[in-house]
C-alpha cells in the first residue's frame, strides 16, 4: 500500500515518494489535519442545524400567538399552543443539554462559566425552559398556558403554579424552578430563550473557527489539497480516497 495525492485538477493520481518537495510524514500531518478540520465542521453543522430547528419552532410559536391575538374566535387552538410548546422546550433542553456537554469537553475559550453558567444564573427563563424540557420528558405533553385580554391587550403566561401541581416529583433545580414564580409572560419567556441560544451558537462556532483553529485548519488544507491534490492510497493498483 503506497500513500499517493488524487489531483483535484486533473485525473491522475501521483504517488508521494514521486512528488519531489513532499514527504509521507508532511501528508500523514495533513491528513491528521483534515480528520480533525472534519469532525470540527460536523460539529459546527450539527449546532447550526439544531440552531436552525429551534428558531423554526420559535417562529411558529410567535405566528400562532400572532393569529389568536387578530381573532379571539380561535382560541380554541390554545391547545395546539400548548403542544408547540412544549416540543419549544424539549429541544431548549436537547440544544443547552448539547451545548454544555460539548464545552465542557472543548473548554478553550472557557464558555461552560462564562457563557452557558452565566445564561443560567442571570436569565429565569432559562432555568424554566430547561425544568419544562424535563417536566414535557416525564410528566405531560402540553405546558399549561393561561391568557388574559381585555380591549388593548391580549396577553399569554405560561402558569407555572399549574406546573408545580402537576409536576409533583419535581426535584433539584427543577423543583426550585417552578417555585421561583407563579406565572411568567409567553412572549418573554420565547424572546429570551430564543436569544441565549442564538448566542450560544454564535460563541461556540467561534470557538470552534478561531481558539479551535478550524479556520486555520481549513486555510492550510485547503491550500494542501489544491497544491497536492487529496491524500490517498494506491494498493494492487486501486485507488484508495482518505475518509
Amino acid at each position: 500500500k503506497e500513500l499517493a495525492m488524487k489531483s483535484v485538477h486533473e485525473n491522475t493520481v501521483t504517488a508521494v515518494s514521486k512528488i519531489n518537495d513532499l514527504s509521507e510524514k508532511k501528508v500523514i500531518g495533513m491528513m491528521n489535519n483534515i480528520k480533525e478540520q472534519s469532525k470540527q465542521l460536523t460539529d459546527i453543522k450539527q449546532f447550526y442545524d439544531e440552531f436552525k430547528f429551534f428558531k423554526t419552532l420559535n417562529f411558529e410559536i410567535n405566528l400562532l400567538i400572532n393569529n389568536i391575538k387578530e381573532d379571539p374566535k380561535k382560541i380554541y387552538e390554545i391547545q395546539h399552543l400548548s403542544r408547540l410548546l412544549a416540543r419549544y422546550s424539549y429541544a431548549f433542553r436537547d440544544f443547552v443539554t448539547f451545548s454544555d456537554q460539548y464545552v465542557v469537553k472543548h473548554n478553550s475559550a472557557n464558555l461552560k462559566k462564562n457563557l452557558i453558567s452565566a445564561q443560567f444564573d442571570n436569565f429565569y427563563e432559562y432555568r424554566l425552559a430547561s425544568t419544562l424540557g424535563n417536566f414535557v420528558k416525564h410528566r405531560s405533553q402540553f405546558v399549561p398556558i393561561s391568557n388574559y385580554f381585555d380591549k388593548n391587550t391580549y396577553d399569554f403566561f405560561i402558569n407555572i403554579d399549574s406546573i408545580a401541581e402537576i409536576y409533583t416529583k419535581a426535584s433539584g433545580q427543577d423543583k426550585i424552578a417552578v417555585h421561583e414564580k407563579t406565572e411568567l409572560d409567553l412572549l418573554d419567556f420565547l424572546d429570551v430563550t430564543m436569544k441565549c441560544v442564538r448566542v450560544q451558537t454564535q460563541c461556540i462556532i467561534k470557538q470552534i473557527f478561531v481558539d479551535d483553529m478550524a479556520g486555520e485548519y481549513f486555510k492550510t488544507t485547503n491550500k494542501f489539497i489544491y497544491d497536492y491534490g487529496i491524500p490517498c492510497y494506491i494498493e494492487d493498483k486501486k485507488i484508495q480516497v482518505f475518509n
